[in-house]
C-alpha cells in the first residue's frame, strides 16, 4: 500500500488551513483599521473644524483613486 495519496491528501489539506488561517487575519486586521477609522471620524466630530479638515483631508487622498 503506498501512502503517497493520503500524503498528497493532508499536504493539501493543511495548505488549506494555512490559507484559512492568512484569510482570518487579514479580515481581522482589515476590522481593527476599521474600527480605528471610526474612532477617529468620532473624535473629529467634537469639533466641527476637525471634522472639516477630516473630509478634505480624506477628499484629497481619494480623488485621485480610479474604482
Amino acid at each position: 500500500m503506498s501512502y503517497y495519496p493520503l500524503v498528497e491528501k493532508l499536504a493539501k489539506l493543511l495548505v488549506e488551513c494555512l490559507r484559512m488561517k492568512k484569510s482570518a487575519v487579514q479580515v481581522v486586521a482589515s476590522l481593527a483599521g476599521a474600527e480605528r477609522a471610526v474612532e477617529k471620524y468620532f473624535d473629529a466630530v467634537q469639533s466641527k473644524d476637525a471634522l472639516k479638515n477630516l473630509r478634505e483631508n480624506a477628499r484629497k487622498k481619494y480623488e485621485d483613486v480610479d474604482v
